[in-house]
């Protein structure tokens, strides 16, 4: 592939998010960010009790050394790249973390894991805390804007995995004081390590949700060796062997630059409300509308149709033999006819719904059947800055249903309030910590910005 593109792309780019200062940051800046701990702190809490995430903790205490970075959800402490892989892999095995539209990655499980953990070695106060955050979204969202989800995927590179790298490494190298000159070396030498294949949809393998814990923990190598001088190419972005070149069909690299601050990535970040893939979520919130909103019973169910945007469609619906026929949770999770199923069946998408219980029911295996998958250009033609989805349930009465839904819930223009997110965090935290220590946390993440203490909110993220 040819690829044209102005130079001085990463250089822009790590000198914008070096004049980022956490003391500057808008109120709503900081409001936003401590929403998003709060939410991948319930996600990485829950994330700990899941069998891969003790496979990984496994993983990581025959690996790693004992340092001062917490491991969630456990009594570990360790180095901070192997707390990073550990937390970022416990974050994302749930599916529950925070999502975005055009880059289609998962920011939080990337940044949070590798941000905390040298905050907590380092001490950081909380501004620098905040202004890593947003600078590891910043790069992690602008490089995904920029890469193209829909082809990376069908290249068969996740997102996630491979910009979250850039991402970790950034807002690594923020914490530790890096300049322009710093960050561009720690993006070039991240571009070594961004990875991630597509291939776990295969046979539901446990891949994914690693690929956020390495990203965080070869980010944080990334950030540290630039901060000791060691050297990575300043063109990692736009070069002919870069990354635009390497993980993408079909790059779009103005958006790397595209209206820089205007608004913060980290204010297009989405919440999620459903325990699977961001592709499944708008077609949710319809099936669960109609079924509660016309009191449809499964029984009475013919058919089930659900649109799904193009550049997913291979990701949630395809195979349509494989979809309709999951083998354990991971399947599921990528599994729009499943997915559809247990929304009719138990009106509701949790992880409960979303476990080997829940997709092994009689009743939902009958109903994925009967659930169809379709493109649609009404869908496609505002992917991906907005998914939209048609739903229609047919009765076997003769009587149908439908309804279209503009943007899934949780969408920075459909909001999850905070409320609503607290509620989130405590029904996901509080089976791990109990409701005394949830509170507690709730409120240690609220007033970080005015009393707070890193150190001092990991300590509440023990198990």
């Amino acid at each position: 592939m040819s690829l044209e593109v102005r130079t001085g792309l990463t250089r822009e780019l790590a000198s914008f998010c070096a004049g980022i200062r956490g003391d500057a940051l808008p109120p709503e800046v900081v409001d936003r960010a401590k929403y998003l701990l709060l939410d991948w702190a319930g996600v990485a809490l829950r994330g700990s009790t899941v069998p891969s995430s003790r496979a990984m903790r496994r993983v990581v205490q025959r690996l790693g050394s004992p340092g001062p970075s917490t491991v969630v959800g456990t009594d570990l402490s360790l180095d901070p790249t192997f707390a990073a892989l550990a937390n970022g892999t416990s974050s994302h095995a749930i599916e529950l973390d925070d999502v975005t539209s055009e880059s289609s990655l998962h920011p939080a499980v990337a940044v949070f894991p590798a941000v905390l953990a040298v905050a907590e070695a380092t001490g950081a106060p909380p501004e620098k805390l905040f202004e890593a955050v947003v600078v590891g979204y910043e790069v992690m969202m602008k490089l995904g804007n920029a890469q193209n989800a829909a082809a990376a995927y069908a290249q068969g590179f996740h997102p996630t995995g491979t910009c979250g790298v850039f991402g970790a490494a950034a807002g690594v190298g923020k914490l530790l004081g890096l300049d322009a000159e710093g960050l561009t070396m720690a993006m070039g030498i991240a571009g070594s390590m961004a990875s991630g294949s597509m291939e776990y949809l295969s046979n539901g393998a446990w891949t994914k949700r690693m690929h956020p814990g390495w990203a965080a923990h070869g980010g944080i190598v990334a950030a540290v060796a630039a901060h000791e001088g060691y050297t990575g190419p300043d063109t990692i972005i736009e070069g002919p062997f870069g990354y635009l070149h390497a993980y993408t069909t079909d790059p779009r690299p103005h958006k790397v630059l595209e209206n820089l601050g205007r608004p913060l990535e980290i204010m297009r970040t989405a919440i999620k409300v459903h325990a699977c893939c961001r592709y499944m979520h708008a077609q949710l919130d319809g099936v669960l509308h109609l079924v509660r909103e016309h009191d449809i019973r499964p029984e009475q169910v013919e058919r089930v149709r659900v649109s799904v945007v193009t550049g997913g469609f291979n990701v949630v619906a395809a195979p349509a033999e494989q979809k309709q026929n999951v083998q354990n949770v991971v399947d599921a999770q990528f599994s729009m006819q499943c997915g559809a199923a247990l929304a009719v069946v138990f009106r509701s998408t949790g992880l409960n719904e979303f476990s080997e219980e829940g997709i092994h029911d009689p009743r939902v295996r009958e109903m994925m059947r009967r659930v169809e998958c379709f493109t649609d250009p009404w869908v496609d033609e505002r992917y991906p800055l907005q998914w939209r989805a048609i739903v229609s349930i047919a009765l076997k009465d003769g009587r149908e249903y439908s309804v279209r839904v503009d943007r899934p819930k949780g969408e920075p223009e459909n909001p999850v309030t905070w409320e609503e997110l607290i509620a989130k965090f405590r029904g996901l935290a509080e089976p791990v910590v109990g409701a005394e220590r949830a509170a507690a946390i709730v409120e240690r993440v609220r007033d970080l910005d005015r009393a707070g203490d890193v150190r001092a909110l990991a300590a509440l993220l023990r198990a």
